[in-house]
């Protein structure tokens, strides 16, 4: 529908753009109509300058716009506006020259325009960023609260960081004030944290000198340690952990004896001869051709009334025979090899030593002498010659009971001459050990004595014995293998020295209810 206007109404133009109130220009030549879309763009450019104060006598000129150019970009607001339909138009409101531009009475759905969203009752032009001027519209982003200065002040930040930065001798107090505070805080700032260079750099210094302690701790520490290690020795107890390794490298010992007498009357001597019964003239001449027969006369005389055969008489006499060389050549001397003269020497003064001083003490002189008194023994060597003589003491002994040239020592020796060699070799070890790597006790095999009663304390045997018995059953006739004793000086009440014997491997002994035919 067509509205027809008087000549003496003014032509008003309405430019809506959204986010901004409409501009309304008195005076306007008449244009043609564009019927504007729903996202109709203002085809105005407006030229933005800055806003000039004018009097407030003289009127208040209005922005001129000129139609059919781009329109720049404007931001959006909150307050949103649509253009309205092409077929209705605002009615054209007057305004006085001296009063800032309002915004117009929005349309409703009842008059056919759009609806507009309505802001808020206090927010005006100003307060949404909107400012008008002469000739332009300006619609800025609000500052928020919190940062907007005073009106005719700057801030403190704007007025130090500004590119237009002043001389300082030209700052405001105020400004030299927060830069000498703000300086007064950076050299108390450097002052802590000289400090805390300083004590860390102490503390270093510190951790250093713990560290060096600690690797000299550790270093006594692992020299202790191997000193204990070397003074580990068994102690009483059969089951003890110290006491093991020694118990089992003497029961390997007191095997490998049985073995060597068991072999040596299979392989050297002859079958007629080890089935014969023993004669009395062959007994008497072992008795007189084996030095210490007299020692195990019981045990002759039980062999000849029980009729034993020379096989079962030989071979308890074998270990009883080589237990007591290994006595004589390897435990007895202070150091295996070792002349009579020279070890009855060291003897003597280990024994005085060992009444005068600490257990620790003594045992330490006797493993150091131990070690350096024979540096260059040659313990093969002397193993062979051990095993060489000890055979042919065999050879020597048994030849009454079998018979002349029954048996060589050439032939003992090729058959059963490394057996022997060996038992010898590991004897001298485990003594070695022993006198070297134990220092809380001395380690001494023994033979018990012969003709006495069985003692379980120190005695063992595969017999059934009546335990205190006083006959001749009861009795220990003959020696099977080597114990072991563990003996120790302490420090009795009255500060004198004494020695604390104990028993670690008991010794195998043969018992006067032996039965040879069993």
């Amino acid at each position: 529908m067509d509205h027809k206007r008087s000549s003496n109404e003014p032509e008003m133009i309405e430019v809506r753009t959204k986010g901004a109130i409409p501009i309304l220009t008195p005076d306007a030549p008449p244009t043609t109509q564009i019927p504007p879309s729903r996202t109709a763009s203002l085809e105005a450019r407006v030229t933005p300058k800055g806003p000039k104060e004018q009097p407030k006598d003289q009127p208040k000129e209005q922005p001129k716009l000129t139609l059919h150019e781009p329109r720049p970009e404007v931001p959006k607001r909150n307050a949103t506006l649509d253009t309205t339909s092409s077929s209705h138009r605002k009615e054209p409101v007057t305004s006085s020259a001296a009063d800032p531009p309002l915004r117009p009475k929005r349309p409703s759905s009842a008059d056919g325009g759009a609806k507009l969203t309505k802001p808020p009752p206090s927010e005006t032009a100003s307060s949404a960023g909107i400012l008008a001027s002469d000739d332009f519209l300006i619609i800025e982003k609000p500052v928020p609260a919190h940062v907007k200065a005073e009106p005719g002040q700057s801030s403190l930040i704007a007025k130090l960081t500004g590119k237009g930065r002043p001389d300082p001798r030209t700052w405001p107090p105020d400004a030299l004030a927060e830069l000498q505070r703000r300086e007064e805080i950076y050299h108390q700032m450097r002052v802590y944290i000289d400090k805390l260079e300083e004590r860390i750099q102490s503390q270093d210094q510190e951790i250093s000198a713990l560290n060096t302690a600690l690797a000299d701790t550790e270093h006594k520490l692992d020299t202790t340690r191997q000193d204990l290690n070397a003074s580990r020795a068994f102690v009483s107890s059969e089951g003890t952990a110290d006491a093991q390794h020694l118990i089992k490298g003497l029961r390997e010992l007191n095997s490998a004896i049985d073995d060597f007498a068991f072999r040596f009357m299979q392989e050297v001597l002859p079958d007629s001869a080890t089935s014969k019964e023993v004669s009395k003239d062959g007994l008497e001449g072992l008795g007189k051709s084996f030095h210490g027969a007299a020692k195990i006369s019981t045990f002759i005389n039980i062999a000849y009334a029980r009729k034993a055969c020379v096989g079962d008489f030989i071979h308890p006499f074998i270990c009883y025979a080589l237990c007591i060389r290994l006595i004589e050549l390897v435990y007895d001397p202070f150091v295996p090899g070792m002349n009579k003269e020279e070890s009855s020497i060291f003897k003597e003064i280990y024994a005085m030593v060992h009444r005068n001083e600490i257990q620790e003490r003594s045992a330490r002189w006797r493993a150091i002498t131990y070690a350096h008194s024979q540096p260059h023994r040659n313990n093969n060597l002397f193993c062979e010659k051990a095993a060489d003589d000890f055979l042919h003491r065999m050879v020597k002994a048994i030849e009454p009971l079998i018979g002349a040239d029954a048996v060589t020592f050439d032939h003992a020796k090729k058959e059963v001459g490394d057996a022997v060699k060996s038992v010898f070799l590991e004897a001298v070890k485990l003594q070695d050990k022993a006198q070297t790597g134990y220092m809380s006790f001395d380690y001494v095999p023994f033979v018990p004595g012969l003709d006495q009663p069985f003692h379980p304390a120190y005695m063992e045997t595969a017999q059934d014995v009546r335990q205190g018995g006083k006959g001749k059953n009861s009795m220990a006739v003959l020696n099977l293998g080597l114990g072991m004793q563990a003996w120790k000086s302490v420090v009795k009440e009255d500060k004198s020295v004494g020695k604390d014997v104990n028993i670690a491997l008991k010794a195998p002994v043969l018992c006067g209810n032996w039965n040879p035919s069993a």
